[in-house]
């Protein structure tokens, strides 16, 4: 009787479990029910309302977040061969923690990158690996000299990371550049290649640097002499006699010896005022008498005096021999005019 009681009293505690366990479940699926329909119902607008219903944003799979390391900054130069050197914004962001640049340091240079110095990165550094879809839609490049200053100013321990990474990258180099001429000396072809690539590539660099030198740079100051020095060929040479300098270039003190002198000829020689000039017609001008004053005459009166001297005699000259024709002329040309000259 005591285990028949003892089973009945487990079998009927098992049947409330499941019981119990049940209801909870039939309660949980009610409530399941009813959240789904509050949450259809509050999505939906209501009857009466236009508003449209809200759609639905999905976030890009590219979301993931890179702690950018010294080791991972690039410091790289555009245009190429130009020696302006760039950092790309949002690294230099990361690396020091800093949201916004423009609010923080507004004096800071920065511009957009362009496609195809965009391209350009992602061939040669590969920049898709270390930013995200995010970060590369939108880049923008700021000065490397500006840069490195804030960093020693501002954050001296990562600008001696950085400084760090940068000599190690540099040892690196030369190590692998090392090991390729000691592959490239035992091979004879390679290294005929190798002279011909370096002897173009000076003369790109020749050519560049003349180029450069004719449009851009035609003069530059020299800080040691203070003298503004340029291509002997832009000016005039003057000869070798006028710049040759003598035993006594310049004179210090009065009375000092003078090797620069000109001689004067005996007609030089009377015109200065040594002590008294002796011939002193240069000195002043030419006299001249004065010009008669201006006449003014109306084209009334020239046709009075065309009608005047058509109606009178011809005029006779007679010149003399001992005279000027001009002289005979002035003085012996008579001029008669008619009576009726009233508006004169």
């Amino acid at each position: 009787m005591s285990l028949l009681s003892e089973d009945s009293v487990i079998g009927g505690e098992e049947s409330n479990l499941s019981s119990a366990e049940s209801i909870e479940s039939t309660a949980l699926g009610n409530n399941e029910t009813m959240d789904a329909d509050n949450i259809a119902e509050t999505s939906q607008p209501p009857a009466g309302t236009t508003e449209t219903p809200r759609t639905v944003r999905t976030l890009s799979d590219d979301t993931r977040h890179i702690q950018v390391e010294p080791k991972d900054v690039i410091e790289y130069e555009w245009p190429l061969k130009s020696g302006e050197k760039w950092f790309l914004q949002e690294q230099i962001g990361e690396l020091l923690d800093i949201k916004s640049f423009s609010r923080k340091f507004p004096d800071l240079t920065r511009r957009k990158v362009e496609k195809l110095e965009r391209d350009w990165l992602l061939d040669t550094y590969n920049i898709n690996d270390i930013m995200n879809e995010t970060q590369l839609r939108d880049l923008c490049a700021m000065r490397a000299i500006e840069i490195h200053d804030l960093m020693g100013s501002e954050y001296p321990a990562i600008h001696q990371e950085y400084q760090r990474v940068m000599a190690e990258r540099l040892k690196a180099s030369m190590v692998a550049q090392a090991k390729e001429m000691e592959a490239i000396a035992n091979d004879s072809k390679r290294l005929a290649e190798l002279r011909v690539k370096a002897m173009k590539s000076a003369s790109d660099y020749n050519h560049e640097l003349q180029a450069t030198k004719a449009i851009e740079r035609r003069h530059y100051w020299d800080i040691q002499t203070n003298i503004i020095q340029s291509s002997s060929n832009r000016w005039k040479k003057l000869p070798a006699k006028y710049t040759r300098p003598g035993p006594y270039p310049v004179a210090v003190i009065l009375g000092q010896f003078q090797n620069y002198y000109k001689k004067f000829t005996p007609e030089e020689m009377r015109k200065l005022p040594l002590g008294t000039a002796v011939n002193s017609d240069d000195f002043y001008p030419v006299y001249r008498e004065p010009s008669p004053q201006p006449i003014t005459v109306t084209e009334r009166e020239i046709e009075k005096f065309e009608k005047v001297a058509a109606a009178s005699s011809p005029i006779k000259i007679e010149t003399p021999r001992n005279e000027y024709a001009r002289k005979s002329v002035r003085s012996s040309r008579r001029v008669t005019y008619a009576d009726d000259d009233d508006d004169f």
